[in-house]
C-alpha cells in the first residue's frame, strides 16, 4: 500500500478537479446561480475534514 497526503494530493489535481466540478455543476444546475471558486473550495475543506492527514492507497493505483 502506498500512503498519499490528501492536502498535497488536492492541490497537485486542483486545476482539473476544478474544471470537472465546474463542467458537473453546470450539467446538473443550469439555471441555478453559484460560484464554482466557493464551491471547490467548500468541496475540498469537506473532504479534509473527512479524510485522515494520509490516506492509504492499494498499489494497484499506483505506478512509478
Amino acid at each position: 500500500m502506498a500512503r498519499i497526503k490528501i492536502n498535497g494530493f488536492l492541490d497537485e489535481l486542483e486545476e482539473e478537479l476544478s474544471k470537472a466540478m465546474t463542467s458537473t455543476l453546470r450539467k446538473h444546475f443550469e439555471k441555478d446561480q453559484y460560484s464554482s471558486k466557493e464551491f471547490y473550495k467548500t468541496f475540498k475543506k469537506e473532504l479534509i475534514e473527512r479524510c485522515n492527514n494520509w490516506e492509504s492507497i492499494p498499489n494497484k493505483y499506483i505506478t512509478k
